[in-house]
């Protein structure tokens, strides 16, 4: 059995589409070997493997799942080809090693909702809440708008999160440093 990031990322879909016993924790254990897999380029020892290989191996389902992916194409590339992390309110996209794009919590150390693959499919995590999909499906379909957008509510750059205090930066919801980021950006449908 291969031990790969995405085989840890399919293993913690698994277990946060379950509510039984046995699988509460195991999505979140998941990611967190995903992401020493992605930094470390292995394991820290031999057990930690092996514990992988059997989240994984546990982690199959008995029967086929049927999960309607979500299609996000034009938010991966707006991360990825502009190398961005955006703060979108109740979430933050970021931009893993891996090149896929994880879909986390803004607060430091409370967890990861999903990953955006590189075909732009959502692998979301039972804790996502619909509000935070109901953003990402904004900001697919709006575009840059829609990330000005969530900066004029919450008064912070959608990019850096700094507070916003120049009238200008106010009105765009972006900060004058990060806005130049996206000059380079040739996605017109993101700026209609």
């Amino acid at each position: 059995m291969q031990i790969d990031q995405h085989s840890l990322i399919q293993a913690a879909n698994h277990y946060a589409n379950r509510q039984d016993s046995f699988a509460s924790g195991k999505a979140q254990i998941c990611l967190n070997l995903a992401t020493t897999l992605d930094q470390y380029g292995g394991f820290v020892s031999e057990k930690q493997a092996n514990f992988a290989t059997n989240l994984i191996k546990w982690s199959i389902p008995h029967q086929a799942q049927v999960v309607r992916p979500i299609a996000l194409p034009k938010l991966y590339a707006l991360v990825k080809n502009q190398n961005l992390t955006l703060h979108l309110g109740q979430c933050k996209l970021v931009l893993f090693g891996s090149g896929v794009v994880g879909v986390v919590n803004p607060v430091f150390g409370m967890g990861t909702y999903g990953v955006i693959n590189a075909d732009g499919i959502l692998s979301k995590l039972a804790k996502c809440p619909d509000s935070v999909v109901a953003i990402l499906k904004d900001v697919e379909v709006r575009g840059l708008d829609a990330v000005k957008e969530i900066g004029r509510a919450t008064g912070r750059c959608s990019v850096c999160s700094r507070t916003l205090t120049d009238p200008k930066s106010i009105e765009l919801g972006i900060g004058s440093t990060c806005i130049k980021r996206f000059a380079n950006y040739r996605e017109p449908s993101l700026f209609v």
